[in-house]
């Protein structure tokens, strides 16, 4: 929330970073822009090995998106000062929106009034 308005950014914005799984090993990395239509994802430790055509799902680690949801396959690997970076095609073209998804995370909560105080009723999980 941004003044009371919903914010969102779209993939390859420089504020939409979120944590990603990268091919069966499941390496953990982090998307961090765009270049030349492809998203970037960093920080990838350089012990994993990681191949073009490696699949890219989001991690759900980072509280950010829900796990497993495509993003899109490695299209080039590189070595980045004691780390690996990966271009990534994303599955969703970054040029034409034409809906998005918004999920609330947060859980929703009852307050009730008594007497002048703000009584909150306990945390519950959705099924």
């Amino acid at each position: 929330m941004q003044n009371g308005r919903i914010e969102g950014f779209l993939n390859g914005n420089e504020n939409c970073n979120y944590d990603v799984y990268i091919g069966q090993s499941r390496a953990m990395g982090i998307v961090s822009g765009a270049s030349r239509g492809n998203l970037i994802v960093d920080y990838i430790p350089d012990w994993i090995e990681i191949h073009k055509g490696d699949k890219v799902f989001t991690s759900g680690l980072d509280g950010i998106f829900l796990e497993n949801i495509p993003v899109g396959v490695v299209e080039n690997v590189r070595e980045n000062y004691g780390y690996l970076s990966v271009e990534v095609k994303p599955y969703a073209s970054l040029g034409e929106l034409s809906y998005v998804w918004i999920i609330d995370r947060e859980t929703p909560q009852l307050n009730v009034l008594q007497d002048e105080k703000v009584i909150g009723a306990p945390k519950q999980s959705c099924a």
